[in-house]
């Protein structure tokens, strides 16, 4: 995710941002396949508050390169939290 930067140009700079991934996997006919993503960030960023943090959140994650290259994904999620 491009969150570090997306705060950074907002005058936030983080000191720690930390992504992960479960990947949950289905079956049809055809074979498996990729059926939810959930993501999940933990980030330091001193002077921002959660409603600005989270809206960084959405911004990056409507735009992010992965999420669009995984187009064919049902539904992809993201919990975000400032500490």
């Amino acid at each position: 995710m491009a969150l570090a930067n997306s705060l950074a140009s907002a005058g936030f700079t983080a000191t720690s941002v930390h992504s992960s991934a479960d990947v949950h996997l289905g079956k049809d006919d055809t074979g498996f396949l990729i059926n939810l993503i959930e993501l999940t960030v933990t980030a330091v960023v001193p002077n921002v508050d959660n409603a600005t943090f989270q809206q960084h959140v959405e911004k990056t994650n409507t735009g992010c390169i992965i999420k669009r290259a995984l187009a064919a994904v049902p539904t992809v999620t993201v919990k975000a939290t400032l500490k």
